[in-house]
Formats: C-alpha cells, sequence, structure tokens
C-alpha cells in the first residue's frame, strides 16, 4: 500500500477516534501536529462552529479605529491597580498602535488583514488558536490564516519543559521530543475560507454570547454532543477535561508508537 494512502487511513481513523472519546479541540490539534499532521493535504481548512464564532466574537471585540484604540490606551493607563493581565492587555494595545493595526475610515476598498488574538476567549479558541489573522475582502468574503506549531522549541524551562508547551506540562513535551525524534511532527497551516453570508453567520447575537460566556471554560466537545442528541458530552466545567489525564497520556502514546512502527511514513 503507498504510504501516502495508509497514511492517510491512519489520520481518518485518529480524527475519528479522538471525536468519539471527546479529546478536547487544543489537543485535537496537538495530538493531530505530533503524529503526522492534518488529514488530506495537511492544512487545516475549517473550524468547529462554536470556535469560528469565538474567532468572529474576538474579531469585532478588537475592531477599533485610531481614536477608539487611543481612548482604550487612555482608560487602562488611569487604572488605580492594574492586574497583570490589564497591564498585558495594555501593552498589546500600545503595540497595535505603533503597527497601526488600526480600522481606517470608510470602506473596505482592498484586502484588509488584522491579527485576531484569542486570549481571553473559550479554552478551545485560546488554547487552540492563539493568534490567527483574518483577511477581510471588499466583496465580503473572509480568509482566516494561521500555522499550528510549537514556537521555539529549544527554549526550556531549567527543568526542560517547553515553554510554548507550558499548558501542557511534562508530558507535552515528551510527546514532543519523541515525535519529533520519529519525523512525525508536523506544522499545520491553517487556511479557513468564508462567504461572506458565512462569516455574517458566525457572528452572535447579544443573547447567544451571554450564554457562550457562561460556558468559556467547557472541556466537552458540545459540536460532537450536538450531532449525537442520543448520547449527548456531558458539560464539564473547571481544570479537568473531558478525558482523564491518565487516558489523554496513553491515548498520546499508542498514537505515537503508531506512527514509529514502520508501517507507514505520515
Amino acid at each position: 500500500m503507498p504510504f501516502r494512502l495508509a497514511g492517510d487511513i491512519f489520520k481518518g481513523g485518529r480524527d475519528k477516534l479522538m471525536n468519539v472519546v471527546g479529546v478536547p479541540y487544543p489537543e485535537q490539534l496537538f495530538l493531530k501536529s505530533m503524529t503526522g499532521g492534518a488529514a488530506g493535504d495537511g492544512t487545516i481548512r475549517e473550524l468547529p462552529p462554536e470556535v469560528l464564532r469565538d474567532v468572529r466574537t474576538q474579531f469585532d471585540r478588537q475592531l477599533m479605529t485610531r481614536e477608539e484604540l487611543e481612548k482604550e490606551i487612555a482608560l487602562g493607563e488611569k487604572k488605580p491597580q492594574p492586574t497583570i493581565s490589564d497591564v498585558m492587555h495594555l501593552d498589546n494595545l500600545k503595540k497595535v498602535l505603533a503597527r497601526a493595526e488600526f480600522e481606517p475610515e470608510g470602506p473596505i476598498t482592498e484586502t484588509r488583514s488584522s491579527p485576531v488574538s484569542m486570549y481571553g476567549s473559550s479554552r478551545d479558541a485560546h488554547l487552540g488558536l492563539g493568534t490567527v489573522q483574518v483577511h477581510r475582502n471588499p466583496d465580503g468574503t473572509v480568509r482566516i490564516t494561521d500555522i499550528w506549531d510549537v514556537d521555539n522549541p529549544e527554549k526550556r524551562t531549567a527543568d526542560g519543559n517547553i515553554m510554548d508547551l507550558g499548558e501542557g506540562g511534562r508530558k507535552a513535551t515528551q510527546v514532543f521530543d519523541i515525535a519529533n525524534s520519529l519525523g512525525t511532527y508536523r506544522p499545520m497551516p491553517i487556511d479557513i475560507q468564508l462567504t461572506a453570508d458565512q462569516w455574517a453567520a458566525a457572528q452572535r447575537n447579544v443573547s447567544s454570547q451571554a450564554e457562550r460566556d457562561k460556558t468559556m471554560d467547557t472541556y466537552a466537545n458540545t459540536d460532537l454532543a450536538k450531532k449525537n442528541k442520543d448520547k449527548p458530552a456531558p458539560e464539564q466545567f473547571g481544570p479537568t477535561p473531558a478525558m482523564t489525564d491518565e487516558q489523554t497520556e496513553k491515548l498520546m502514546e499508542s498514537l505515537i508508537a503508531a506512527m514509529g512502527s514502520g508501517a507507514f511514513k505520515p
């Protein structure tokens, strides 16, 4: 069997398995990258519906004119006791202003590209995407791009953990090191093409956003639950994922072992 076909069959089974057992979206992206990348041509071409809506929400929140940006900075500088988050947010706003990444006045006459940060959004969007580029065209179509990868894996903490994988703990670093040594680690381009209607439909109304805000930290695969109404995935809140750490570790190890078995190349 040709290597590419065998790899595609493995990736299809891998993705189906992760959906069935309820692996959270950020962990799915991590595991895909460690085990040969995304199925097909290796590019992520769609987002879970709620994550796409999170991107639209963050885009709307961060879209500011120069005047609005300066006003936001002025308010931030007046806070008597800013938190670390406030300081980081203010610093980011100042960088945006310095780079002139504010919304120009007037209608769109050429493609406009804006970095959109997912920090402060849902866990899926925050940990899964980080920051994406949103490109708007005069005809209303939108393209969302990024690359899912491990940034600067050589930058590590004193105990050897990769800084960019801090949320994943020691196990994430170990899995990356194994995947990198086996040659199964693949950065994954993100390239989402949306029609004007699809981009408009991704905008939540006030009540929908309020409801989303209540479940921002849910680790359950709610999109999967909607498709499988007979056996909906239970919503879980707080620091515990739908899969336990032990289950996630075993799944990581099984997938890595399959990729390193020599049966095929990713």
